[in-house]
């Protein structure tokens, strides 16, 4: 859009190098503010009502979710799942790009 500045969080995952597109609306100065903007609202709104550092919120894992790639888990451990429609180390993937594999997948 003419008048305005792209903004890209650029980085390398495991062999691949990839490039994400943060909202050109976005008050970001720094790569930890660009990750925030990039999580679903969900997410953000979780850790919110968490005590823990602010720093922790960007680690691997966390008490509120588990990232892998552009996925993220939340814990639910109240949820009950009918096992007959488990499926067991499924693949999923986004494109043509190498497959990650759930242990369950429901």
């Amino acid at each position: 859009m003419p008048g305005t500045e792209d903004k890209l969080l650029c980085g390398r995952d495991e062999r691949h190098w990839f490039a994400a597109d943060v909202p050109a609306t976005a008050p970001v100065g720094s790569v930890v503010a660009a990750k925030e903007t990039l999580k679903p609202e969900l997410i953000r709104d979780l850790e919110s009502g968490k005590k823990d550092k602010r720093d922790w919120w960007n680690r691997r894992k966390t008490e509120t979710f588990v990232p892998q790639g552009e996925w993220f888990f939340i814990p639910e451990p109240n949820l009950i799942v009918d096992p007959s429609i488990d499926l067991r180390n499924e693949p999923i993937r986004r494109g043509c790009g190498k497959p990650h594999h759930c242990k369950f997948l429901n």
